[in-house]
C-alpha cells in the first residue's frame, strides 16, 4: 500500500543536531485526562536486509553534473559520466562570415551544499563541496562530443549517449576544494580548454539561429572521467550557480569578440551511474529485486545514491505490540540509526550524512517513486555530527499502524537525489552485539485506562 499522505504532509528537516526525547511524562501532555497514563516508553526490535533496485532510476535534469570513478572495499567501483547541452545567453546572433576561433574554455562551478547540524558549538549550516572519495590526488577528466541528440523524454542511469572516441578537451588535476564553512564560496570553478577547432563548430552552429536549431547543429558534450583513475567523484552545479563555455574569437574586421553559452535548467542534460559490485561486500547484488540479510553483511545496513541499493526493514515486535495493545495512544515514535565509524566523511559530500529517506512503500514500487528521487525524505530527521546518529520521526506512520489493521509494517531506508548523487553509508543494524548502537525503534504512548 502506498501511503502517498505521509510524503506529502511531512517535511524534510535537516536541522541535524539531535534534540533529546522529551521526558515521557511530558510526552503527549495535551493529551493527559484523569483516564490517560502517560509515563510509558518501549524499545522495539528491528529486523533488515539490503535490497537491489538499480533500473529506472531517472536522471534526466539533474541538478548536478557528475563524472569520475571511485573505488570502495565495501560498494566496489562507481562510476558516473554526464551528458548535457549548452545554449545561447542570446539567439539569433549574426556572425561576420569570418568569425575564427582563438580559444575555447568550459568553466564548471563545484556544486557546494548547505545543511545545518551541531559540530560542538550549537546548531549551525555548513557549506561543504560535494564530492565522493580522495580528491586530493591528480585525475583527469576529458570532454567529448556527442553524436547522438539528447531528447524529450526520461534518461536513467543506465542510459548513454554516443560521443567521439576522442576528445575534444581534458584536464588533470587535484581538486582544492572547498572544505566547508559558514558561508558559501561561489568562486570556485573547473576551467577546463576546449579545441580550437571545436570552438569554430560552435561559432558556425550558432550563426542567425535559434537555441533549438543550435543544439540540432550541436548536440553538446559528454563528461568523462579516465578509467584508470578510480579517486573521486565530483559534482558540478548549473542550476544555482553559473556553467558556461565561452568562444573567444575573431573577424578580419575585430579582435577579441567572445560569445558565451549555458548549461543551465532550459538545456537537456542527464546523468550515467554505473556500479561494478563484483569487488564489494554486496558482491550477491546481481540482478534487480536481490536482498541480503544484514545478518550476512556484518550486521550492517547499507545505502547508496544512483546504484540502487537499499535497506529494507521490519517491525515484528511492533506488529505484535499494536495487535496486543489496541487501547493505546501513541504520542512519539523514534528510529534510531548510527552510522559505522569507519564510513568516511567524504562519503557523505564532504560533510554529515544527510537526507536519509524513509518510505513505507511496497518493494515493487521503489524504483518509480517520486519520494525516493526528491529532496523531501518521507519522514522528518535530524542529525548528530558528534556521535554520527540519525533521529528519524516515524510517529505517523506507528499511529496508523495503531488504527489501521492493514498498514505496511516494512519500511526502505533509502538516500534521496539519487539523480545527481553516489554518496553512500553503512549503518549498524539492530543486532545486540552493537550495543547502545543498534539500531531501534522507541515509542512514548499513553495507556487508556
Amino acid at each position: 500500500m502506498r501511503r502517498n499522505s505521509l510524503v506529502l504532509k511531512l517535511i524534510c528537516i535537516v536541522s541535524a543536531f539531535f534534540v533529546a526525547c522529551e521526558d515521557p511524562n511530558e510526552v503527549g501532555s495535551s493529551l493527559q485526562q484523569n483516564n490517560i497514563n502517560t509515563n510509558v516508553i518501549d524499545t522495539f526490535s528491528i529486523e533488515s536486509k539490503v535490497v537491489y533496485y538499480p533500473n529506472d532510476i531517472t536522471t534526466n535534469q539533474a541538478i548536478a553534473l557528475l563524472v569520475g570513478t571511485h573505488n570502495d572495499a565495501e560498494f566496489g567501483t562507481t562510476e558516473a559520466k554526464s551528458f548535457f547541452q549548452i545554449l545561447q545567453i542570446t539567439e539569433n546572433v549574426t556572425l561576420d562570415a569570418s568569425a575564427t576561433c582563438d580559444s575555447v574554455s568550459l568553466e564548471l562551478p563545484y556544486r557546494t551544499v548547505g545543511y545545518s547540524y551541531n559540530k560542538g558549538i550549537g546548531t549551525r549550516t555548513y557549506y561543504h563541496q560535494q564530492f565522493v572519495g580522495d580528491v586530493s590526488r591528480e585525475q583527469t577528466i576529458y570532454v567529448h562530443q556527442l553524436e547522438e541528440d539528447i531528447l524529450e523524454q526520461d534518461y536513467t542511469t543506465k542510459d548513454e549517449l554516443t560521443y567521439g572516441s576522442n576528445p575534444v578537451g581534458s584536464i588533470t588535476k587535484s581538486h582544492q576544494l572547498y572544505e566547508g564553512g559558514a558561508s558559501q564560496d561561489s568562486t570556485y570553478y573547473l576551467t577546463i580548454p576546449l579545441e580550437v577547432s571545436t570552438g569554430n563548430e560552435i561559432l558556425s552552429a550558432s550563426n542567425n539561429v535559434t537555441n533549438d536549431v543550435l543544439v540540432s547543429n550541436f548536440k553538446g558534450f559528454a563528461l568523462v572521467g579516465d578509467e584508470d583513475d578510480n579517486n573521486s567523484i565530483l559534482a558540478f552545479e548549473h542550476i544555482t550557480k553559473v556553467a558556461r563555455l565561452f568562444v573567444y574569437y575573431h573577424t578580419d574586421e575585430e579582435d577579441s569578440l567572445s560569445l558565451e553559452y549555458r548549461i543551465n535548467v532550459n538545456s537537456k542534460n542527464f546523468n550515467q551511474i554505473t556500479a561494478d559490485l563484483s569487488t564489494s561486500s554486496v558482491n550477491t547484488l546481481t540482478e534487480e529485486g536481490n536482498e541480503i540479510s544484514t545478518n550476512d553483511l556484518n550486521n550492517l545496513g547499507y545505502i547508496q545514491a544512483g546504484t540502487g541499493i537499499h535497506t529494507q526493514i521490519s517491525l515484528p515486535s511492533l506488529q505484535k505490540f499494536v495487535t496486543e495493545n489496541n487501547t493505546v495512544a501513541i504520542n512519539k515514535a523514534e528510529l534510531e540509526v548510527f552510522v559505522n565509524e569507519s564510513v568516511a566523511d567524504s562519503a557523505f559530500e564532504n560533510g554529515p550524512p544527510f537526507n536519509i529517506v524513509l518510505t513505507d512503500i511496497e518493494q515493487e514500487e521503489i524504483r518509480n517513486d517520486e519520494s525516493l528521487y526528491s529532496s523531501v525524505p518521507a519522514f522528518a530527521f535530524s542529525y548528530d555530527a558528534i556521535n554520527k546518529k540519525y533521529n528519524v520521526n516515524i510517529t505517523e506512520f506507528v499511529q496508523e499502524l495503531v488504527t489501521k489493521e492493514d498498514t505496511l509494517t516494512e519500511l526502505i531506508i533509502a538516500p534521496s537525489l539519487n539523480a545527481t548523487r553516489t554518496n553512500y553509508t553503512t549503518f549498524y543494524d539492530g543486532d545486540a552485539i552493537h550495543g547502545e548502537k543498534a539500531m531501534k525503534l522507541k515509542i512514548y504512548y499513553s495507556e487508556v485506562k
